[in-house]
């Protein structure tokens, strides 16, 4: 099922949205521009086809489907919330957008490459594509492991091989953005589980990617947890991002605003999509 670019109206101009986009100007449109425009309306992600499959077998010595030829073209400037029943392959295809797994068969492009067991064992190939996409674990607590929130969020930047003043400068910025400056020097696992939430979300976007994948990130949280990270996902939201989230939060769904992706039970996307 493919889901098609449509144009809507940008979301003013937040705090978030000033560090995480460089600055453009327009100019009278050239052949140049044309072609530039013809690249952004391009799909950023492309799901071919996609089976994957953990092993397991029915009654019959059938394969159980995880996912069952998926495909979907998503674009920047959307924001996708994908819905579905506990089991019906969203962890699984989220894994699959952040090239941690792989399909059993059919393609998954990113920016028109196709992401491959071997690509991402390059490690020049990765960075690059790291640099581009963050992914939000469900379960915040797999990806926080160092001594400090500071280190945390400094940690991706350095892999990146920025500047310590930069890395210095992006870290204050996005605990200040995130409002955990105060947890600073506090280490992870004593964190509550909105604060954790909150600074796994600062280490993401200090990266400053264009494609977020956030699964389930409300996962966890109280009611004022929610909506606070709600809100903030809504002013993410510009015409040169592309956002995913899977969601079991009608709430969330509502207030961020995207066009839906319902997963089935038989681990498609919905025919009424």
């Amino acid at each position: 099922m493919l889901i098609h670019r449509r144009k809507h109206a940008g979301d003013g101009v937040e705090a978030a949205n000033e560090a995480l986009t460089p600055k453009t100007h327009r100019a009278s449109e050239t052949s140049e521009d044309k072609l530039k425009t013809e690249a952004v309306c391009a799909p950023w992600i492309s799901l071919q086809d996609i089976c994957y499959s953990y092993g397991q077998e029915d009654e019959g010595g059938q394969q159980v489907p995880s996912l069952s030829h998926v495909s979907l073209d998503m674009y920047p400037g959307h924001t996708y919330v994908v819905t579905g029943p506990n089991g019906c392959g969203k962890s699984t295809l989220f894994r699959i957008l952040a090239g941690l797994s792989f399909p059993e068969s059919g393609r998954y492009l990113f920016h028109g490459e196709a992401v491959t067991r071997d690509r991402m064992n390059d490690r020049e190939w990765s960075k690059t594509f790291y640099r581009r996409l963050g992914f939000l674990f469900q379960n915040s607590e797999t990806q926080l492991f160092c001594k400090s929130v500071r280190e945390e969020i400094a940690f991706g930047l350095l892999q990146l091989g920025l500047s310590g003043e930069e890395v210095q400068r992006r870290t204050e910025q996005y605990m200040d953005m995130l409002d955990i400056g105060a947890l600073a020097e506090r280490a992870p696992f004593h964190l509550s589980g909105g604060e954790k939430k909150r600074t796994a979300l600062a280490a993401v976007l200090a990266m400053q990617p264009q494609t977020l994948i956030l699964d389930e990130p409300e996962a966890g949280l109280d009611e004022d947890g929610e909506a606070r990270v709600t809100g903030f996902l809504a002013s993410l939201k510009r015409e040169d991002r592309l956002i995913i989230i899977a969601t079991h939060s009608r709430r969330l769904a509502q207030e961020v605003g995207g066009e839906e992706i319902r997963m089935t039970k038989a681990h498609t996307i919905s025919s009424g999509m």
